[in-house]
């Protein structure tokens, strides 16, 4: 982050003895933007700043671009190339959506696919039999010298591109063959007894409660520092200065709350006692449903986690922000931690995290907890960004366990309990298939 930020004012110290070299050409011209239902831009923000530092003609559409919007301004620019960005996983769903429209308009723009979201395996499987022209990058550096390759030898670029989408390909075909996937109730022993938990009113937390659970290490690696503080790293101390003094003037807060209800297992659902709640849960092999009783009952926990504030273009702060809202998450972890039966463990699970994969669960668990003051996308990206919306589980075998791949028949439950539409399910269920 403070890399491209150097590079950024360098660039803009250089560009008036640039000008001559613009005129012989002109500059290959770059469109980028997040997907819709997407607000994640920190990542696609530091790939412009690259490019542009590479030598690109960068527009920046922002965040929750529509296909249509996306590709209406491809056109009406001359695009050379299109990059597009997500960081969860509904956002895999729209960047399919992107390439089949663009087959379908007929368009011969190469697009470029990146965010946490997106992955080689997904573009080889999913997207490149959509679309011939899509490429994954991988970061901001590799996104830049992708394009750069691609404008000195595009032929060339998709010719190596192709292989390795043909052998990703390949390779994810053979181990979905040998995958097997365990289905079935049987759920562990040792449910969690009583009621040791009790709710969370709506309040905050500063600096002084949540320093103890910050983690630095976590905050450097946001900001891309890889010595994360280690051996006096001189970088690690400036960025953890500059984050002190925003805090000492901006003070930011994390909004938290949270509720407990007794629940039980219908099969692979959650559902309360009292009836107001029901979480279907997805099974590969492990269920979240399996730590809860099919006769009598668990406390589940639900709560929020929420930072406002920052402004448009401060890494630093929303990389501080960011980890000031899972400081308050862990704050909290421990403090239910500590009033845990001997020989019990407590788990977390972040709603659109791999052991909880379905993002729309953020609707059941916001609207069940008092006024939140976060918002959804159509996607259930969380706004403010720097949010977090999760489950409390107690149990003695309490584990994360991560939903890879479901069977099209599981699938097909799962959306039929949810009340899916079949879009909802495309957006939501698709990167499990």
């Amino acid at each position: 982050m403070k890399s491209a930020r150097v590079m950024r004012e360098a660039v803009s110290v250089l560009e008036p003895y640039m000008q001559g070299g613009e005129e012989v050409g002109g500059k290959p011209k770059f469109l980028i933007a997040t997907v819709q239902g997407d607000v994640h831009d920190i990542g696609k923000n530091i790939t412009g700043i690259v490019l542009t530092c590479s030598g690109f003609e960068v527009t920046d559409l922002g965040v929750m671009v529509p296909a249509d919007t996306l590709l209406d301004k491809a056109e009406e620019i001359g695009a050379d190339i299109i990059g597009v960005s997500g960081l969860i996983t509904p956002s895999l769903h729209r960047m399919e959506e992107i390439c089949s429209e663009m087959s379908a308009r007929g368009m011969r723009v190469p697009l470029f696919v990146g965010g946490a979201a997106a992955s080689a395996v997904h573009t080889a499987v999913k997207l490149a039999p959509l679309y011939a022209d899509v490429h994954y990058g991988s970061d901001a550096s590799a996104a830049a010298v992708m394009a750069k390759k691609y404008m000195q030898d595009p032929a060339g670029f998709r010719a190596a591109e192709d292989a390795q989408h043909a052998r990703l390909a390949a390779l994810h075909a053979g181990n979905a063959r040998h995958q097997e996937v365990t289905s079935g109730n049987a759920g562990p022993t040792g449910f969690l007894p009583g009621k040791p938990f009790t709710d969370i009113a709506p309040t905050t937390l500063g600096w002084k409660e949540l320093k103890d659970c910050f983690d630095w290490r976590m905050f450097f690696g946001v900001c891309g520092l890889k010595c994360r503080g280690e051996d006096g790293c001189a970088e690690s101390s400036e960025l953890e200065h500059e984050a002190l003094s925003i805090l000492s003037r901006e003070k930011p807060e994390a909004f938290i709350c949270a509720r407990f209800l007794d629940c039980r297992r219908d099969g692979d659902d959650i559902v309360s006692i009292d009836g107001s709640l029901r979480l279907p849960m997805l099974r590969d092999g492990h269920s979240l449903a399996d730590f809860f009783p099919e006769e009598g009952s668990a406390q589940l926990g639900l709560f929020a986690v929420r930072v406002d504030g920052g402004a448009e273009g401060d890494f630093v702060g929303h990389a501080l922000r960011v980890c000031l809202a899972e400081a308050a998450s862990e704050y909290l972890g421990r403090r239910w931690e500590s009033l845990l039966p001997e020989g019990f463990r407590l788990i977390r699970p972040g709603i659109g995290y791999a052991c909880c994969p379905d993002h729309s669960l953020k609707r059941d668990i916001l609207a069940a907890l008092p006024e939140t003051g976060i918002t959804l996308t159509d996607s259930c990206a969380m706004i403010p960004e720097a949010s977090v919306c999760g489950l409390v589980i107690a149990h003695r075998d309490a584990a994360y366990h991560d939903i890879r791949r479901v069977t099209p028949e599981g699938l097909a439950s799962y959306a039929a309990r949810r009340g899916f539409s079949e879009e909802e399910r495309k957006l939501f269920l698709s990167h499990l298939l």
